[in-house]
């Protein structure tokens, strides 16, 4: 991969003669770790030279930020590799000095290529934060030109395993009601992208001790401890997952947030809100309607699992109806409930079964079209109301194939029980 950063490098420095590795890939190549992702600070046509990227490396191009001249490349041939091409602010000096943390206030040529033994541009002390395990302003004004920094120092902070500076602390809860003025899109992305740490509930408390809650959850938080021992406790349970509901937290509901950042979020707001406030907490913050019906859902259902556990085993309609009016959500509804009532065999068997029927939901045994052959209905509502009769005598173990069905079905009819 380091001759293909050289490669791109000198493609880019070509067309712009002043272009720099700026940023996160330069403090990831310091630090030995791997890079993903590339940015680029440079004077010329971020646009151009981005279609000449795409071009010659068989990616797309598309605009990140318009107004800003920003332009990204993706690369799937080369391991989904990205590429963001930004204009100098200024010169490169104050174009580093305008960033937001001192290890990402790092730059280097684009025609040397991405080395740690490269001619790095470091004026704000980057290097020497990075090997003091410290997160720093580039300046004290750095979280008022941006509000958002003080959400991503946080992140870069546990992402990294590193202190906070001196200062820096104050500094984020003196600046957190300037949150005010960001996007709630923008909020969004950082957030998820702290929920995707191994450290997410340590993250997310000290998010919430600096005043950063109500930005978070949509509202100020009276109790945060409960918040936070919800979501470890939710992590503690995924912890020791099947390798089937790793795949489905696993899958993104609304690119690129995936399902298990979505139910860590849930568990926070579980202890502090209503299932329909947590259904508006999630408009706030602009998520999904896919993403809020596995909210909703699953905040909903969550007390219906735990009166299911409390009385095990449970009618198989009991489990059926908890599924049926949870859908979706089925799985968040259990691992939401034994969050709260304690994990154990119980849940581990209802949640196999929540589990199992999204990847593999039963089809009917008999259609609608046959219960009106069987019964002799005309469309409407009974025909429906016929459908969950047999779906739940199905569930209780009672029928098995078709066959059983319609003989139920007769049967039912005739004795005049079928509803």
């Amino acid at each position: 991969m380091n001759d293909l950063f050289l490669e791109i490098g000198r493609q880019v420095a070509e067309r712009a003669p002043h272009a720099y590795f700026v940023g996160g890939c330069v403090r990831d190549v310091l630090r030995g770790d791997p890079v993903r992702d590339i940015d680029f600070a440079l004077e010329g046509d971020t646009r151009a030279i981005g279609q000449h990227l795409a071009r010659r490396y068989h990616g797309h191009i598309f605009p990140l930020r318009e107004e800003e001249g920003v332009v990204r490349v993706l690369l799937p041939e080369h391991g989904a590799l990205q590429i963001d091409l930004c204009p100098l602010r200024g010169t490169l000096e104050e174009d580093l000095a305008a960033r937001d943390l001192t290890i990402n206030a790092l730059a280097l040529p684009a025609a040397d290529g991405l080395s740690a033994g490269g001619r790095i541009h470091d004026l704000c002390g980057g290097r020497e934060d990075l090997a003091a395990r410290v997160i720093r302003f580039v300046s004290s004004g750095a979280p008022e030109s941006d509000p958002l920094r003080t959400l991503r120092a946080l992140r870069f902070r546990w992402k990294l395993g590193f202190q906070l500076a001196e200062g820096m602390a104050d500094r984020i809860r003196e600046c957190a009601p300037l949150l005010a003025r960001v996007s709630s899109e923008r909020i969004r992305d950082e957030l998820f992208q702290m929920l995707a740490l191994p450290e997410a509930p340590e993250a997310f408390a000290e998010c919430l001790d600096l005043g950063l809650g109500r930005w978070l959850m949509g509202r100020a938080v009276p109790d945060p401890q409960a918040s936070v021992t919800r979501m470890a406790a939710v992590r503690e349970i995924l912890a020791r997952a099947s390798a089937d509901l790793c795949k489905l937290l696993d899958a993104e509901v609304t690119p690129p947030r995936r399902r298990r950042e979505v139910l860590l979020w849930a568990s926070a707001l579980q202890p502090l809100l209503t299932p329909m406030e947590a259904g508006s907490a999630a408009r706030g913050l602009a998520l999904s309607n896919d993403e809020r019906q596995l909210i909703v859902s699953g905040l909903l259902g969550a007390e219906t699992a735990r009166e299911l556990v409390r009385r095990w085993p449970p009618p198989g309609r009991a489990r059926y109806r908890l599924f049926r009016r949870t859908g979706a959500g089925g799985p968040e509804a259990v691992l939401l409930a034994g969050a709260v009532e304690g994990w154990d065999g119980r849940f581990e068997e209802l949640l196999a079964e929540a589990v199992q029927l999204q990847f593999w939901p039963l089809e009917p045994l008999l259609s609608g079209v046959e219960i009106m052959q069987i019964l002799g209905l005309e469309p409407g509502p009974r025909v429906g109301q016929v459908l969950e009769a047999v779906a739940e005598a199905r569930a209780d173990g009672l029928i098995r194939t078709a066959a059983d069905a319609a003989a139920w079905v007769r049967e039912r009819a005739e004795a005049g029980s079928l509803l």
